[in-house]
Formats: C-alpha cells, sequence, structure tokens
C-alpha cells in the first residue's frame, strides 16, 4: 500500500488572511514572523502523487511516507508572505464597493497568545460592553449591530484557536524520502521534465506577488 502526505500551496486560512489584508479589513496577526510555513504549489504536489505511483508501479506491497514540503528544503516565512502581500497591494490596491482604493499598511504582529488577547480585550470586548450599555440606554436601538459585532469577535477568537498550533510552531518537516524519490525521477530526463516537483528552485516572492496573490485576487475577491 502507498500512502502519501501532502500540502496544497499556503493553507487556506493564509488565503482568507491575505484576503482580509488585501481587503484593509486585517490590520494585526497573532504569530511569530519567523515562522515557517510548508508550503508547495499544488502542481508540483501533484507531480509528487503521480511520481510515486510511477515509483512503486512494480511492488505488489510497500509502504512509504512523501512528505511534500518546502521547510527544510526552502523555507517561507510569514513575514515573507507579509512583505509580499504588503507590496502587492501597495502596487495593486484593492478597490472597494464604493471605487475607492483601499490602502494597506504593514500588519502588525501579535507575538504571544498573551499579547493577542490583550489587544482583543482592548480594542474589540471593552468597546462592545460600552456599546452595549449605550443600546440598553436607547432602548436596544442598536440590537443588530452589537449581534453582529460580537459574531465578529466570536468568530476570530475562535479562528486564531483553532489554528494556535500552527501560528507559534518552530516544527520543520523531514523529507528525505520525498528527495530520494526526485532523485530517482532525475535518472530519466523525461520524466524530470513531467514530474517536476523541487521546491528548492521556488523563488518564494515571485510566486507569492505573481502568482499565488494574483491568482486570488483574479478567482476568489
Amino acid at each position: 500500500m502507498e500512502r502519501y502526505l501532502d500540502k496544497d500551496k499556503l493553507t487556506p486560512w493564509g488565503d482568507i488572511l491575505i484576503a482580509g489584508y488585501g481587503k484593509g479589513r486585517l490590520k494585526c496577526f497573532p504569530g511569530d514572523p519567523e515562522i515557517v510555513h510548508d508550503a508547495v504549489p499544488a502542481d508540483m504536489v501533484v507531480n509528487a502523487m503521480l511520481a510515486t505511483i510511477v515509483a512503486h508501479a512494480n511492488q505488489t506491497s510497500s509502504e512509504t511516507i512523501y512528505h511534500v514540503g518546502s521547510s527544510v528544503t526552502n523555507p517561507l516565512n510569514f513575514d515573507t508572505v507579509q512583505k509580499c502581500a504588503y507590496m502587492y497591494f501597495t502596487q495593486n490596491p484593492w478597490t472597494d464597493n464604493n471605487g475607492k482604493h483601499v490602502t494597506v499598511k504593514e500588519l502588525t504582529m501579535l507575538k504571544s497568545m498573551a499579547s493577542f488577547h490583550r489587544h482583543i480585550t482592548l480594542h474589540y470586548l471593552l468597546p462592545l460592553h460600552l456599546f452595549k450599555l449605550v443600546n440598553i440606554i436607547c432602548c436596544r436601538a442598536f440590537d443588530g449591530i452589537c449581534k453582529n459585532f460580537e459574531r465578529m469577535i466570536n468568530m476570530i477568537q475562535r479562528v486564531v484557536k483553532l489554528n494556535e498550533p500552527y501560528l507559534f510552531s518552530k516544527s520543520l518537516f523531514d523529507d528525505t524520502n520525498t528527495e530520494n524519490l526526485r532523485n530517482a525521477v532525475q535518472g530519466s530526463e523525461n520524466d524530470l521534465n513531467i514530474f517536476f516537483f523541487d521546491p528548492r528552485i521556488i523563488d518564494w516572492e515571485d510566486y507569492i506577488v505573481h502568482t499565488h496573490i494574483s491568482g486570488l485576487v483574479k478567482y476568489e475577491f
């Protein structure tokens, strides 16, 4: 039986963050700017899967785990992603529904969960409590606004809590088996061209700015 582990580009929540940042909704983010993303473009993941099938085609029984990643061979840290997003949206500002260009600033990094909770309390929870008092005084005329604001805060806290293990993790992922697979594929020049999946050739700044974010804006925004 053949098994593999794969990564699909940047994580989906990473795309959500980029979208929120480009639209001017994301001002800060919890996480270590030096944390390494284990990112690989999706076409390389598919190529690795195909190469795995070919490599094990004549084996009746085998168990090999191939981790398709870049955290060891070509690390991509969050600081690079943030700088690329700032570069892209500064040069290509998003236009909102009112026809106004959205101006982005560099993200404020909250480097611990404690700093994240302080930020949420000072900038969101306290204003919400004050606004609830105003709402009571005004005979609950702003119930809808209060509920929406509270729902947004709860959603942010849930998303951050869900991704906490990844926001501050120092883990790197071993891809020795995948490197051996790449070396085996290199035995045939034709196979190398078809099944290319070496993340070491990726220029992350060029890829993120000109491929990943531009595609995200075109197809998802």
